[in-house]
């Protein structure tokens, strides 16, 4: 029997967000083959096939900035993390959310970091894309809103996307407040503030790799799933429970599988 697991790298797409891809021009996202469907129900029976006791759910890239429209943005955004609240209310055992943001509309962006957090139905994280319209999150316009997620002590789930060439060339740049930011202290901010999961096929290869740099208290459990199609993931879960053992050790499966995800999202 599969062992226990907490997925943190899981997708929906709610009724109104499946449409909104194909409606701006976006047909074939990250070079994926198309828009994939999605349902409760669907990602319920994969969860049962494959041993996810629960199920984290993010907007997957690329994300809900699809027009120049700030108003259609925060729309859709909202729609999305009403749906996903519905989703953790209606099945809190099996499910929660990191909501999304309308970056880089900064304004819009902290606004809806306040909705979410004061409603109802609490967002566990936020996903963030690596960048958005060009805007990576390195970039001073995003102060104001990695200011408030910081000030309210929220998980960050950053999500890859297709790269894009930045205003400055695409130069990576370690200056932070006027200050310079040595290439020690930003690996040692990685070993310590970034956590890793296992989405995407990364087991054995990559997942020894990374190991040399960070611990195995930082590895978390990931499918990507539905963009990484139901069937497909299950394959690789089935890798993944053959390979892992050999890099973590058997007696720190439980720890990878779901222990660091609880100790992460404990409030």
């Amino acid at each position: 029997m599969a062992e226990s697991k907490i997925d943190v790298h899981a997708h929906f797409l709610s009724p109104t967000y499946h449409q909104a891809p194909t409606a701006h021009g976006y047909l074939h996202p990250d070079g994926m083959p198309a828009i994939p469907e999605w349902s409760i129900e669907s990602h319920l029976a994969y969860m049962d096939a494959n041993g996810i006791e629960k199920s984290i759910l993010s907007v997957s890239s690329p994300g809900t900035n699809f027009t120049s429209n700030g108003s259609v943005n925060r729309h859709l955004t909202q729609e999305s993390n009403d749906f996903a609240a519905m989703v953790k209310a209606s099945l809190p055992s099996q499910f929660g959310y990191f909501a999304s943001l309308p970056l880089p509309d900064c304004a819009g962006s902290v606004a809806e970091v306040q909705r979410v957090f004061e409603g109802p139905v609490k967002a566990d994280g936020f996903a963030l894309l690596s960048n958005t319209s060009g805007v990576y999150l390195g970039d001073p316009i995003l102060r104001p809103v990695l200011a408030e997620l910081d000030d309210r002590k929220a998980i960050v789930f950053v999500h890859p996307t297709s790269p894009c060439q930045h205003r400055n060339g695409g130069r990576f740049t370690t200056d932070r407040d006027g200050m310079t930011v040595t290439e020690q202290q930003i690996i040692e901010a990685l070993r310590k503030q970034f956590w890793f999961d296992l989405a995407g096929n990364p087991v054995p290869n990559q997942v020894d790799a990374l190991l040399k740099f960070t611990g195995k208290e930082q590895l978390l459990f990931g499918s990507d799933v539905p963009w990484t199609r139901f069937e497909a993931a299950g394959k690789m879960v089935e890798i993944v429970q053959r390979e892992l053992p050999a890099c973590v050790g058997r007696e720190n499966l439980e720890m990878v599988y779901r222990a660091n995800a609880e100790r992460l999202l404990s409030p």
